[in-house]
């Protein structure tokens, strides 16, 4: 599907002239009337350019690492447990 035929579908007429393209009509009862309405989008204005949501991955995955590096440190710094003295214990263990 092209991206004309996906802004038509939400309301958004666009015309090209050249290289340059222009909004036609937001059409009424359609989503694209909320351009009309909250921003003042009219026939004739110039399209400069397009933002988009970009593909992320979900925020929970940022965790992970976190994770990991904890796991793998705990091992490591994990406090010795103290020597004593008495039955099976050496005094070496000072």
């Amino acid at each position: 599907m092209t991206a004309y035929v996906r802004l038509a579908a939400v309301g958004l007429g666009l015309w090209q002239d050249g290289e340059c393209v222009f909004v036609d009509s937001p059409a009424f009862g359609t989503p694209a009337e909320n351009l009309r309405r909250e921003f003042g989008v009219h026939f004739g204005w110039e399209v400069l350019h397009v933002e988009t949501l970009a593909e992320r991955p979900p925020k929970q995955w940022v965790y992970l690492p976190a994770l990991a590096a904890r796991r793998g440190r705990a091992g490591a710094s994990a406090a010795p447990t103290p020597c004593r003295e008495g039955r099976g214990h050496t005094a070496a263990c000072r």
